[in-house]
């Protein structure tokens, strides 16, 4: 089994990189002050050492001259008051004298730091002198505490400066790709309703961020020509196919009318006249998400109750002669503010879905209610349901959840695309709960009177058709 990795972020990536970046000096900063100061502490110790050997070569020298006996006789008298410096003086391989702390240490074979057995610290130096060796060890204790304290000092500092790195870090790589997720930010508001928007100069508008905007709002520029284009098209196409689709639905009516045609020759211009039937009624969906995409609409005060009452109405007699019941669970007296005709066309198409792909014996109930300063309306099925993968595309322009129904049922896959691109210019939304084998409930929510106001441009356009 492979583990798909998951792709750092830009901001991610910037701010671990400055971070280790800065933690690294920042370490090697802490090593090289560190090693600097025990190198100076080093040579000051070395210079006392040096200073003490310098000492005992003079007393050795003016002393030897008396003889060994005397010159052992002085130096247990006078070295002996050199007090925390350790001491020792030989002759060829024997000690003449060595001080008490040196005790379990030969000064003269050990170079540098070394520690007694009392736990304290001593840098040692040797020097020969004719036949006399000399050793000291001068207190190192005091280097060795200030050492300590100072690299807990830095400690500290270090710590400091890596949370202050890290947040530096932060900023730096927020002040980086902040513009860039300005931009996507305001990228991922434009939708086909909105092309006309653009990207505005940004807070921190640096010239790389400056040229990805002026690139994106040219690619804006482009894209909202090829939209208009495309709806001129469909609006002009859709216009001047109305006519010839009329003429020839009329010459087929004539033909009929006529009782002058054989029974298959007439069968085949009724079949015809239905083919006609449902080109236009697909011109005339097209027509209708022209306007919409335009954002042609009326505004005016909707009794919704009496609207959805009326529809009801009008498809019952389409429910009963198909064997489907059609009932009315409630209806809550309720106003928007709106299209009325938009409005009417919505309910009429989810009343048409739901009876359409309702089966007999079935029921299709409507239910209108009020929720929280908004109108909610469900139609809800018997139908065959819809699967979960297809419910995010029945919404979709000429998409159709069972393809080979379309010509029974005489869906063309704009019903719902159009129930979507209007509840959305109305400020609401539209919802569908469904399983496969136990119908669907489609429900739609708009701002009631009090807080409604229409959005000619809100939402996406992606819009859907007959599931």
């Amino acid at each position: 089994m492979h583990l798909r990795r998951r792709p750092s972020t830009l901001r991610g990536s910037l701010a671990l990189r400055a971070f280790a970046l800065e933690g690294i000096l920042l370490v090697a900063a802490f090593l090289a002050i560190d090693a600097l100061l025990w190198r100076n502490a080093e040579s000051d110790l070395e210079g006392a050492a040096e200073a003490e050997l310098s000492w005992l070569a003079g007393f050795v020298r003016e002393h030897q001259v008396g003889g060994r006996d005397y010159l052992l006789e002085e130096s247990r008298e006078h070295l002996g008051s050199r007090s925390g410096v350790l001491l020792e003086l030989g002759d060829g391989g024997e000690v003449l004298y060595r001080s008490g702390g040196a005790t379990g240490h030969d000064l003269r074979r050990e170079a540098g730091l070394v520690f007694t057995g009392t736990g304290e610290a001593f840098w040692l130096a040797r020097r020969e002198l004719g036949s006399f060796q000399l050793a000291v060890g001068v207190p190192a204790s005091g280097p060795l505490r200030t050492r300590k304290q100072l690299r807990a000092v830095m400690a500290v500092c270090l710590l400091g400066g890596l949370v202050a790195a890290a947040l530096f870090a932060r900023s730096l790589a927020d002040t980086a790709t902040g513009p860039l997720a300005a931009v996507a930010g305001a990228a991922e508001r434009i939708r086909d309703t909105n092309l006309s928007d653009r990207l505005g100069p940004l807070r921190r508008d640096y010239q790389e961020v400056a040229r990805v905007r002026g690139a994106f709002n040219g690619m804006l520029d482009r894209l909202e020509a090829a939209v208009l284009r495309l709806r001129q098209f469909t609006a002009d196409a859709s216009h001047e196919l109305r006519t010839p689709l009329s003429v020839l639905k009329l010459q087929g009516q004539s033909a009929l009318a006529s009782n002058g045609l054989e029974p298959a020759a007439a069968g085949v211009v009724r079949s015809q006249l239905e083919e006609i039937d449902r080109l236009s009624a697909m011109v005339e969906d097209l027509l209708t998400l022209s306007r919409l995409d335009a954002g042609v609409a009326e505004r005016e005060a909707v009794d919704v109750a009496d609207l959805v009452l009326e529809c009801v109405e009008r498809f019952r007699p389409v429910a009963e002669a198909k064997g489907v019941e059609l009932t009315v669970a409630g209806v809550v007296p309720c106003v928007l503010v709106g299209d009325r005709a938009h409005l009417r066309r919505v309910v009429s198409n989810l009343l048409d879905n739901a009876i359409k792909y309702t089966q007999a014996p079935g029921r299709v109930t409507v239910d209108l209610g009020r929720r929280r300063g908004t109108i909610r309306l469900e139609v809800a099925d018997d139908g065959p349901g819809i699967l979960p993968s297809e419910i995010p595309r029945i919404f979709e322009r000429f998409y159709r959840a069972d393809p080979s129904r379309s010509r029974h049922t005489g869906g063309a896959g704009l019903g719902l695309a159009i129930v979507k691109r209007i509840v959305e210019s109305h400020g609401g939304v539209v919802t569908v709960v469904s399983e496969p084998g136990e119908g669907a409930t489609l429900a739609i929510e708009l701002p009631s009177a009090e807080s409604s106001r229409l959005h000619p441009a809100s939402g996406p356009a992606d819009t859907g058709s007959d599931a």
